[in-house]
């Protein structure tokens, strides 16, 4: 987090680029696709699956120069960008000799099993290995190649640099994130320390986990805690867990960059991911959202928040816009979740810099995959 820990081991943005572009080449899927390429000319190409998966294999077919004729699926119908979706009796009427790329991992083994007892051929059928799995193919992530160079060139430290073409590396490759540091996620250490009198936001405060270690890192001093939570379910459980205690106030309210009322995505199986960005049109009711400068717009700047930690599922640089008078105020140390959308490497240090330009920023992973990485701002 400064000029003297700027690397000098690391190449260029350019010279580590092209050394994943050699990578993306050699990869699973393109190369799957390689081969499949001369079968496919004479032969329809369907892709059973119109889901996350679906859409990016359909993209690397476009990359490469294969042909896809139909998606199949067993729920959707339309189509997906500009490719008919058929049911599975269209697909068994009217395309046995097709080839189907299968690209539901969820589904893999029963889908195939289907199509067998319909009488294609196990050569007709292609699995996608799970090494397969990516976010984006090159083409796709073109649009972000000028924010990942900016935010490797912006961010000082080597570890920072280093997670940044890690990055890239998980969205075009699927290599999963290694861990760059270890403890705590929000209470770091290395960037955040809690003082006495700290007015503490917990954004996304889930059921309040994250809020009971923030006081139990506080240590005897002083701190109050705003933790703001959508999900009924989740805030309820919250309100109960800090029932009685004075130094938690439990806020059922999203964070974005205005009061409004928004499309709130639920995920049943995973609460803690539900969304106002990220999801499907599925479980959908409206919540009502927040700015932090709406909120403490009334108290004494005093009172006005010391540290703000976000986790709230892709809506992190809108909360950010929406603390600007906060974070122009009192210049609250930041713990801000940069893993929800790919654009977070960029875009969420440059919502920031927008605001005040005096911080100094770090970028840390703490688990192997594709989740918690940090951003830290002090």
């Amino acid at each position: 987090m400064s000029e003297e820990n700027k690397s000098e081991t690391l190449k260029s943005f350019k010279e580590e680029f092209n050394i994943i572009k050699g990578e993306y080449e050699n990869s699973v899927l393109i190369k799957l696709l390689d081969s499949l390429k001369t079968k496919a000319d004479s032969r329809p190409l369907v892709l059973y699956g119109a889901a996350k998966m679906g859409k990016t294999v359909l993209a690397a077919c476009r990359e490469r120069g294969v042909a896809v004729s139909a998606f199949c699926d067993r729920s959707k119908h339309g189509d997906m960008d500009g490719v008919d979706i058929i049911s599975p009796s269209v697909l068994c009427e009217e395309y046995k000799g097709a080839f189907v790329i299968i690209t539901s991992f969820a589904y893999q083994n029963e889908i195939l099993k289907d199509l067998l007892e319909h009488g294609f051929s196990r050569e007709q059928i292609i699995l996608l290995p799970k090494e397969a799995n990516r976010n984006l193919t090159i083409g796709e992530f073109e649009k972000h190649l000028p924010g990942y160079e900016w935010a490797y060139d912006f961010f000082l430290d080597e570890a920072s640099k280093q997670l940044v073409i890690d990055k890239i590396r998980l969205v075009l490759c699927n290599k999963p994130l290694q861990p760059n540091i270890s403890g705590d996620e929000y209470l770091s250490s290395e960037f955040i320390s809690l003082n006495n009198d700290e007015i503490i936001v917990d954004g996304g405060a889930y059921t309040g986990d994250t809020a009971k270690e923030f006081l139990k890192a506080a240590d005897g001093n002083a701190v109050h805690i705003y933790s703001f939570e959508p999900d009924k379910e989740n805030c309820a459980k919250a309100l109960r867990q800090f029932a009685g205690e004075s130094r938690v106030t439990v806020v059922q309210k999203g964070l974005w960059s205005m009061e409004a009322e928004l499309s709130f995505i639920s995920h049943p199986l995973n609460p803690a991911g539900s969304s106002f960005v990220l999801g499907s049109s599925e479980n959908v009711y409206t919540v009502p959202v927040t700015s932090l400068d709406a909120y403490f717009k009334g108290m004494p700047t005093n009172r006005w928040p010391t540290f703000i930690k976000m986790d709230i599922e892709g809506a992190e640089r809108e909360a950010l816009l929406g603390a600007a008078e906060v974070i122009k105020a009192r210049k609250p140390k930041l713990a801000i979740c940069a893993y929800h959308k790919t654009e977070d490497v960029y875009e969420l240090p440059q919502a920031i810099l927008s605001i005040r330009g005096d911080y100094r920023f770090a970028l840390r992973q703490y688990e192997h995959g594709d989740c918690e990485t940090v951003l830290y701002a002090v």
